[in-house]
């Protein structure tokens, strides 16, 4: 409370006095704010609440949220898993994190997202393929950096999605398209087949 107060009579002097100072002290403020709120959020939901959760449930719970998108009918899905795998995971936590990356897709796409789920030894993958105009080497290098955005945002998402997925043991990586578009590539360790 006394954060968002003493932001609050910041904002109100930086107007008062037209100060360029004022204004970028708040700026900086609030980042250090946003930055301990996000840290706090995964600190809240990390390990000791994750439970076995089948693959298929994630993903139905990703295609519910996503039911009411209006991009919905541009996400193709292909599900090439052998098994319904489960895994250890704080559901809500790891569902946003993959949400979170398919509607980044469709925004720099706006025409197809592909989703692919599919196997390999003792791995499982989850691949989100956009049609967007792609992402440049020094973009990728800065991806996860707090603050970092292509789309003027707060830069906040990928740097979330990053430490779900740190806390899930879920490795990332990016590649471009010869042409166009991004593949992201999620690779997560299978933890067991329908519970065993």
């Amino acid at each position: 409370e006394k954060y968002l107060s003493d932001t609050i009579n910041k904002i109100e002097n930086s107007y008062k006095e037209n100060s360029q100072t004022f204004r970028t002290e708040v700026i900086n403020d609030s980042r250090k704010y946003k930055d301990d709120i996000l840290n706090q959020v995964v600190d809240i939901l990390k390990t000791n609440l994750k439970t076995p959760v089948k693959i298929s449930e994630i993903f139905d719970f990703i295609f519910s949220y996503l039911s009411t998108h209006n991009g919905i009918s541009k996400i193709k899905y292909e599900n090439y898993l052998s098994n319904d795998y489960i895994i250890q995971a704080n559901r809500i936590l790891l569902c946003r994190a993959i949400i979170n990356l398919i509607i980044n897709a469709y925004e720099v796409s706006k025409d197809k997202v592909e989703i692919v789920i599919k196997d390999y030894k003792k791995y499982f993958y989850i691949i989100i393929k956009d049609e967007g105009p792609g992402i440049s080497d020094e973009d990728i290098l800065r991806i996860y950096n707090d603050g970092f955005s292509t789309k003027n945002s707060t830069g906040l998402g990928l740097s979330f999605v990053n430490k779900v997925l740190e806390e899930h043991e879920c490795k990332i990586f990016f590649k471009k398209g010869t042409d166009i578009g991004t593949k992201v590539y999620l690779k997560f360790l299978i933890g067991g087949k329908d519970g065993k």
